[in-house]
């Protein structure tokens, strides 16, 4: 199975983009590199490439972030050649400055008017860099840099390769060590490096910003949609007041002596927060009655109430037109009193038909029964018994 492969994220691409081995050199290597000088009686400087290499299916990847000059190589017949002493010098300041870091490959500076041989070049590659994708990076004064692929008997020259960005602390330990006076010029970041690094803190400042920002206006969308919610719930609840309230003062108009507050609806001279009764009531129950007392000399052998009976309006209370054949509820047949008292049938002479009334109900809430059905039909000419509306006045037999 293929290893995860994991890029730097600040990337600059030199050359054209190469397909059979990507290489990613550090940003302090390069410039290490490219401000070494070769004198006029100076033989070429010769140095290491350390880093680490990881594969995928289809190509490796080296990534190098290190580099270190060899001291003691010398040319033979136009090769370079590095003798035993020197690789034991060279293998201690790798330990030292580079640990748990592979070599990668070695890097060859020279002037701007010598010729490379490459045949040579490849002699000292196939002799101490063999194997393993290893790499050289060839470097002649002011002019651009290229990496070389060692194959079987030659180099292949590679297309491209990238420049990163990151903070490589070990190879500024090494620079610090190396003598600036011989070997390396004051480091001096190039303009475009620099602008370079301006847009890269400017992106993030910008980010960082949005996202503040992003909060910001989510916090403030959270405020508003709660406030709206909060306004809708008590404007729904400001109507739904206004509508009861109209409704309450259409079913009980005033001068009817009944109020209505926030404990509920209560009659005059009742004690308060007491429920008003039902307009419909249950059988038995005189508060469900209109009654209209007429002049004559039948008094009810119960003491008088104190109370003055409102008198029941002639016309219905609604504007609801007769319905012909109105649906016959069926009488309830629980809490009937089973003894009604009998004056109180002698104290009733009319009745006022209310919503849902049947001549079956109107004998049981006057009588006690549904004896009388006949009865008032006889005493009001009512042929069809089923045939009553709303606010019709029956005299009671």
């Amino acid at each position: 199975m293929a290893e995860e492969i994991k890029l730097p994220k600040n990337i600059r691409q030199i050359g054209e983009r190469e397909e059979k081995v990507k290489i990613y050199m550090e940003d302090y290597v390069n410039t290490y590199i490219r401000r070494l000088k070769v004198g006029s009686d100076e033989k070429p400087r010769v140095g290491i490439l350390v880093g680490t290499r990881q594969a995928e299916t289809e190509r490796p990847y080296l990534f190098i972030n290190g580099a270190l000059e060899v001291y003691g190589s010398y040319m033979e017949e136009g090769a370079v050649r590095i003798n035993e002493m020197t690789w034991a010098a060279v293998y201690d300041k790798l330990d030292k400055f580079f640990p748990q870091r592979a070599i990668c490959g070695w890097f060859y500076c020279c002037r701007e008017e010598e010729e490379a041989d490459l045949r040579t070049l490849f002699s000292t590659h196939d002799m101490y860099f063999r194997g393993g994708d290893k790499v050289l990076f060839l470097y002649r004064e002011n002019e651009e840099e290229n990496f070389y692929l060692g194959r079987i008997s030659s180099f292949e020259k590679l297309k491209g390769f990238n420049i990163y960005y990151e903070r490589n602390e070990q190879m500024q330990d090494y620079l610090i060590s190396v003598n600036p006076q011989r070997h390396i010029e004051e480091p001096k970041e190039e303009p475009v490096m620099q602008n370079f690094r301006s847009v890269m803190q400017q992106q993030k400042e910008k980010s960082q910003q949005r996202k503040s920002s992003g909060f910001a206006a989510s916090a403030a969308m959270l405020l508003l949609a709660t406030a709206v919610v909060t306004g809708s719930y008590m404007l729904k609840n400001n109507k739904l007041e206004a509508v009861f309230s109209d409704n309450v003062e259409q079913t009980f108009p005033s001068g009817s002596g009944t109020s209505v507050s926030g404990s509920g609806i209560s009659e005059s001279g009742g004690s308060s927060g007491e429920s008003a009764p039902s307009t419909q009531g249950q059988p038995g129950e005189s508060q469900g009655v209109v009654i209209e007392e007429v002049p004559g000399n039948v008094f009810p052998t119960e003491a008088p109430s104190t109370e003055t009976p409102t008198e029941a309006p002639t016309e219905a209370p609604e504007t609801q037109a007769p319905d012909p054949q109105p649906e016959q509820t069926a009488p309830p047949e629980t809490n009937a009193p089973e003894t009604p008292p009998a004056t109180e049938a002698a104290a009733v002479s009319t009745y006022i038909v209310q919503s849902g009334d049947t001549l079956s109900i109107i004998s049981k809430k006057i009588y006690g029964d549904d004896k009388h059905v006949q009865a008032l039909c006889d005493a009001n000419g009512i042929t069809n018994p089923d045939f009553l509306y709303v606010g019709q006045e029956l005299t009671l037999p």
